[in-house]
């Protein structure tokens, strides 16, 4: 019966049955105590001999609880790993956010900025050109005088500063102009023209040559002008000058820089 209560109940412990058996060492006589310490030697003997496995088997559940426990730690391990690194790219997506949102502003700036400098650009472009007449053939002079000349037939006029009207060239902005002329002298023995800035001579294009059937000249000049100063021709007095289709006498100028 001792022993079949023993082996019958697995789950209890050694000690559990002998308490189970004689009650509690202080309620047995006193006679019984060694008895009882070699009967739990025994039984234990025994118990372990039959039953090796038996601690395992009961310990199994707990065991397998902190198998389960480790896996749980390593699984929250792994969630906040991901948890962290799910930050971290959402981080990188908000700073790459940021850096477009940049870019797109420093592009629209950028592209102000070159509409600015185009139409600056736009506004800087002086340049013009003209022959003295429109069609046909003519002669001009000779006058008793210096007399302005009017280059009619226009070329070329960018940021029309010359006045095909007047003749004049009126510098819309401070910098360095460069100036040309052309003059053509056909049946004559005597051309030439004055170039003028404002009401002073800057430089003179002639010809003289009794034996020659026709004269042509030129001249050139690069000066510096303040906004609102004119530039024109004037024919010389006592000279012929001849213009065509072919547009051989002509005046040209263009901004080289502002200053």
């Amino acid at each position: 019966m001792l022993f079949g209560s023993v082996y019958t109940v697995q789950s209890k412990t050694v000690q559990e049955e002998l308490l189970a058996t004689f009650g509690h060492q202080s309620h047995r006589p006193p006679a019984f105590h060694g008895l009882a310490d070699d009967l739990k030697k025994q039984l234990e003997h025994v118990y372990n001999q039959r039953y090796p496995n038996i601690l395992a088997v009961r310990n199994f559940p707990q065991d397998n609880n902190k198998e389960q426990a480790v896996k749980l730690d390593k699984q929250e391990d792994q969630l906040k790993e991901q948890s962290v690194i799910q930050v971290a790219q959402q981080t990188d997506v908000g700073n790459l956010k940021k850096q477009l949102q940049e870019q797109s502003v420093t592009q629209v700036a950028q592209q102000t900025e070159v509409g600015k400098l185009k139409k600056q650009l736009q506004g800087e472009q002086v340049a013009f050109a003209a022959s003295l007449w429109t069609s046909g053939s003519r002669t001009f002079g000779p006058y008793n005088r210096l007399t302005t000349m009017v280059f009619k037939h226009v070329f070329t006029n960018i940021g029309n500063a010359y006045s095909p009207v007047t003749g004049h060239f009126t510098a819309p902005r401070r910098g360095a102009y460069h100036f040309e002329c052309h003059i053509y002298g056909f049946g004559v023995k005597h051309t030439g023209a004055q170039l003028m800035k404002n009401s002073e001579p800057i430089f003179i294009a002639y010809q003289a040559n009794d034996h020659a059937f026709y004269d042509s000249t030129s001249n050139s000049v690069t000066l510096l002008l303040e906004a609102g100063d004119v530039v024109y021709m004037r024919q010389y007095s006592g000279t012929k000058v001849y213009d065509n289709s072919q547009h051989r006498t002509t005046f040209s100028g263009h901004l080289l820089f502002s200053m």
